[in-house]
């Protein structure tokens, strides 16, 4: 890997509720296609399937059972890679249309940042906050000084309603009610499958802003960029029902995808090794701020720029958790449940449970 002379920028640009198979070329064209020229990480997936716990997981570097302790006193347990961007004196910005004041995410992730940096639309629809967001951002990017910067950028038109222009509504047929689907396993879900990939195709073009605006003001070679969901969404994929994400922890749930572009990157990588939200910090502590202390040291995931053993995961809802091991989830709640990954009604039939 590049050795730099300079600390790069650092970007992570997260997209609502975009799960792993909706990277592809009809939904997400732009980052598809750029993908193919980046690191690609293919079996990721996110420390949670609510956006709390995948957030959590993404800017603490822990797994999110970890979360209720870092919610009672941010003062406290603040994350270490805000501590560490300080330290290394980084402009910290955050370009967001959701609430991170609920579940305290602005406290826990961002102590102290002031107004300028902190750009947080909400007061429209979110396909406008969006837009407002991404120019913003944009015009921060154009005029920053020669300082290094880490932006957070959070869009959320993906999310349920799904919000876009009306020149974005390309797939069609798109449900006359949105909230038509609703604890019903036999609904044809096309309609709000198309009305999802309308909205990420919106994201996607507020993307390919970002990225010739970097390449424009010289700065895309020296960025470090993470792109990623902060969960996955279900469109009764498992056939019971279940619609949205926070419900269970299958892969419709909380696969989802992840692209790294490197500073000075010579070439694209495919990635095959199990990966982690909870593993982004480490990583870019390890790799690109030099962090000498072993990972254990404060953080429960794995450097990706390593190869990584095969391992187990933990992760959250609102109340719930869950163990993934192998390909199996060992859900609790009110009871302990197991199922596959892959698909909630099937277990793993290779479990052998001695007596």
């Amino acid at each position: 890997m590049e050795s730099l002379k300079s600390k790069p920028n650092i970007l992570i640009f997260v997209l609502e509720s975009w799960r792993t198979d909706y990277l592809n070329p009809l939904a997400t064209p732009v980052m598809d296609s750029i993908s193919k020229n980046w690191w690609q990480f293919k079996h990721h997936i996110s420390s949670g399937n609510v956006t709390v716990s995948g957030i959590f997981g993404l800017l603490y570097g822990l797994h999110p059972t970890y979360l209720s302790y870092a919610q009672a006193n941010p003062e406290q347990y603040p994350s270490v890679l805000n501590q560490i961007l300080k330290r290394q004196h980084y402009d910290i910005g955050v370009y967001t249309s959701s609430n991170l004041d609920r579940f305290s995410i602005k406290a826990m992730m961002f102590p102290g940042i002031d107004k300028q940096h902190y750009v947080n639309f909400m007061g429209e629809r979110a396909d406008k906050n969006d837009r407002k967001v991404i120019n913003q951002l944009v015009t921060d990017v154009q005029s920053e000084t020669n300082k290094p910067w880490f932006k957070f950028v959070f869009l959320t038109s993906s999310h349920h309603h799904y919000f876009y222009p009306d020149k974005y509504k390309i797939f069609k047929p798109v449900p006359k009610n949105s909230e038509g689907f609703i604890f019903d396993k036999n609904i044809d879900p096309l309609p709000f499958i198309n009305d999802y990939k309308n909205a990420l195709r919106y994201e996607d073009d507020l993307f390919k802003e970002v990225i010739i605006t970097l390449k424009q003001s010289g700065k895309y070679d020296n960025t470090l960029i993470f792109v990623t969901g902060d969960h996955g969404e279900e469109f009764n994929d498992n056939h019971e029902a279940y619609w949205g994400h926070g419900s269970n922890f299958t892969k419709y749930q909380t696969a989802v995808p992840l692209m790294v572009h490197l500073p000075y990157q010579k070439a694209a990588k495919q990635i095959n090794q199990s990966t982690n939200h909870m593993d982004i910090v480490p990583s870019i502590l390890k790799q690109y701020l030099g962090v000498s202390n072993p990972v254990l040291d404060f953080s429960s995931g794995k450097n990706i720029f390593d190869s990584i053993p095969g391992r187990g995961f933990i992760l959250t809802s609102y109340k719930d958790k869950a163990y993934i091991i192998n390909d199996t989830v060992y859900a609790t709640g009110l009871f302990v449940k197991s199922y596959l990954f892959d698909d909630i009604n099937k277990v793993n039939k290779k479990i052998i449970i001695k007596h």
